[in-house]
């Protein structure tokens, strides 16, 4: 499984005016990723470059329905200061997750970096 899984985190903002660019960037990638044998994609639950990932991979999985989607989150509380529309954008994408991790249950200081372990592994 491990030689299957791509890991796929990246910052939370997009520069104005490259979210479009990016995001093709990103699919065409991660189609050769598949094309490559992968299968299982770990990615991070923050805003920006992991919810284009994320949703990507959703859409993705209509042409690869083989493909995993596994959100891997650093706290079960990450959300506590994040307004209404952006915690419903983000329970639907961990609602279709194929599997959803948490490396720790609530937020500590150094719990992004436990979580940027949890890719390694």
């Amino acid at each position: 499984m491990k030689e299957k899984t791509a890991c796929i985190t990246g910052h939370r903002r997009i520069p104005a005016g490259q979210t479009e660019a990016i995001t093709k960037r990103l699919m065409d990638t991660l189609i050769n990723c598949i094309k490559d044998g992968y299968c299982y994609f770990g990615v991070g639950g923050a805003w920006g470059f992991d919810t284009i990932v994320a949703n990507l991979l959703l859409h993705l999985k209509a042409t690869y329905p083989y493909i995993k989607l596994i959100i891997v989150l650093p706290c079960l509380n990450q959300t506590k200061f994040w307004d209404e529309a952006d915690i419903i954008e983000y329970e639907r994408i961990k609602n279709q997750a194929d599997k959803v991790v948490y490396t720790s249950y609530s937020y500590f200081k150094g719990c992004m970096q436990k979580k940027k372990s949890a890719f390694s592994r």
